[in-house]
């Protein structure tokens, strides 16, 4: 349109209007020389007009034809002089063509004039307001008042920004939490803070430590479905919880960090229920953010204990049990082991990181064995440097049997298929005894890795290990009948013995599943001569992990299979400590 005017050429014209007896207004112009008409029927130029008065004139002689539609003549018009427009608006006004909007609001501007009168507070801020810009424009005239009004605005609007900030980080719980430790009090405003939850047994959305001031001890379980040991754990503290009703209370915690969500946690103990037959009774805060900030940590299950306020002691599963609730609830929770994480650790960074940036030269090769490191968790793998293609191997926080068995696969056996030789109290230190090894060495292979482990194991803890044939008692599998029950019907291959399972069993494999099965039960090895070749299908009892081994002939039997103990040949793996 400013194109058009600057031109002197004529105004625009709508590109359509609608056939209901008014024009569209909120229809898009458009320049003919930019648009195509459209089949569309146009309202007549005069009282299109009336609704732009101060652009064009309403007399049939300035009405320029460019082309017609529906047998109606459609274009634009020259654009008028200013007296002609005037002319226009008082002959507009006249005619009442004017929108009755534009006159409300010059009443309406008129009203607000006269009211501000009567209003001295109103008529005292326009006065103010017009002093401020006569101020303004003679502090322009001076640079120093200038620079100064300047500085002190800047001041003011800073100052009121942090403000500002401070309190929407606080709304969103931005504000820095500093960590509770072991003696720190709980701050009086966490116990009123509302905490979302799930699964609470009359149906509330949210609860508070309030709710629970009454008990002398408080436990915070941290945990997060996808954490095995913490399911496992919830069973055991709702037990405790039973015996120490009147002064211990359990807060199970779901940390937003860890991805669950109301839905998640809802959906997953209805499928754990459906699996395992047996349903959870616990409350849980979901979501959770304040507590998870309170009380920091790396690794889960993560508990925090609280007596009285105060917090006494920070634990893993292990610690949790009945003699050391009594200790708490007595007042003398000094010997429970602490927790303690290392929040930043890495477990692709060297054990000692601080060493190798002191060591100037070039790393060739170097091996690690040390103890327990507390707070690192558990890891194991390998990583390869981008740059120097230095490989690294590491093994953190594991049982010694474990390093074993990944440098000598002959070790990777059943249990009762091995035999440890060596002082009294060796075996436990290679079942319960936890240790950190690493090695690092220039570009080489996997292969050559276990070798350099196998060679430091043997120097370090002076193992020894070998295969041996000894004649010694074990489990015979025999089939008595052929049973119609034990073959397959081809179902997709698959086993579920797991110990939370409502329902064992064994599809379509071979029946040396079933030895495999039998041998995690059986102290002895159970070894296979029913001569089966084609796969089973078998049914297990749910109680499969407390039955003994010397009893599993009551599942086995209607199958046509049976468990007799006789000596045989048998392959061991010997351990020499």
């Amino acid at each position: 349109m400013k194109e058009l005017c600057e031109r002197g050429s004529y105004a625009l014209f709508p590109d359509r209007f609608l056939r209901c007896g008014r024009p569209n207004i909120h229809a898009k112009p458009a320049c003919r020389s930019k648009k195509r008409l459209t089949y569309q029927e146009f309202m007549p130029s005069d009282y299109y007009t009336s609704y732009i008065p101060f652009i064009t004139a309403t007399p049939k002689e300035d009405f320029i034809p460019i082309g017609s539609t529906n047998r109606k003549q459609i274009g634009g018009r020259k654009l008028l002089s200013t007296s002609r427009i005037v002319l226009y608006i008082a002959e507009t006004v006249k005619n009442r063509t004017i929108p009755f909007v534009l006159v409300w609001f010059c009443v309406s501007i008129s009203s607000l004039f006269l009211m501000a009168l009567k209003n001295i507070r109103i008529l005292c801020l326009g006065f103010l307001c017009v002093s401020l810009k006569s101020l303004f424009f003679k502090a322009t005239k001076n640079k120093v008042v200038l620079s100064y009004g300047l500085l002190c605005f800047m001041l003011f609007n800073l100052s009121d920004a942090w403000a500002q900030s401070a309190e929407s980080r606080t709304a969103e719980g931005q504000t820095e939490i500093k960590p509770l430790q072991i003696g720190d009090t709980i701050p009086e405003e966490l116990w009123n803070l509302p905490l979302q939850v799930v699964n609470h047994p009359e149906g509330k959305d949210t609860i508070t430590l309030n709710d629970y001031r009454d008990k002398k001890l408080i436990i915070l379980d941290f945990w997060a479905t996808w954490c095995g040991s913490c399911i496992e754990n919830i069973p055991h503290i709702t037990e405790l919880q039973k015996k120490f009703d009147n002064d211990f209370a359990a807060i199970f915690v779901n940390s937003k960090k860890g991805g669950d969500t109301k839905p998640k946690i809802e959906s997953f103990l209805a499928k754990r229920e459906k699996y395992t037959g047996d349903k959870l009774l616990f409350t849980s805060v979901v979501r959770d953010t304040a507590l998870t900030e309170l009380f920091p940590y790396r690794f889960i299950p993560h508990y925090v204990w609280l007596v009285d306020g105060e917090v006494v002691a920070i634990t893993s599963a292990h610690e949790v049990n009945e003699e050391n609730i009594q200790a708490a609830l007595l007042g003398v929770a000094e010997d429970i082991h602490t927790k303690t994480d290392i929040v930043d650790f890495d477990p692709k960074e060297p054990l000692f990181a601080y060493l190798h940036q002191e060591m100037k030269g070039e790393k060739f090769f170097q091996s690690t064995f040390t103890g327990y490191l507390e707070g690192a968790g558990i890891w194991s793998g390998k990583n390869i440097d981008a740059n120097s293609k230095v490989w690294r191997y590491y093994i953190i926080n594991k049982p010694l049997i474990e390093i074993v068995q990944t440098a000598v696969p002959e070790v990777r056996v059943p249990k009762n298929r091995l035999i440890i030789e060596g002082e009294k109290g060796t075996e436990r230190v290679l079942y319960d005894s936890l240790f950190c090894y690493e090695i690092i060495a220039k570009p080489t292979t996997t292969e050559r890795m276990l070798d350099f482990l196998r060679t430091d194991i043997e120097r370090y803890f002076g193992i020894g290990v070998k295969k041996e044939t000894r004649r010694q008692e074990v489990w015979v599998l025999t089939k008595i009948e052929d049973n119609k029950n034990l073959r397959s019907t081809g179902e997709k291959p698959m086993w579920r013995i797991d110990k939370k399972a409502k329902e064992k069993f064994i599809r379509n494999m071979p029946v040396s599943a079933l030895v495999d099965v039998l041998n995690t039960l059986s102290p002895i090895p159970v070894v296979d001569e029913t001569g089966i070749t084609s796969p089973i299908d078998i049914d297990l009892p749910r109680s499969l992990h407390q039955i003994p081994i010397s009893e599993s002939n009551s599942y086995l039997i209607k199958y046509g299979l049976r468990l007799e103990k006789e000596e045989r040949e048998t392959k061991f793996t010997i351990i020499n400590l």
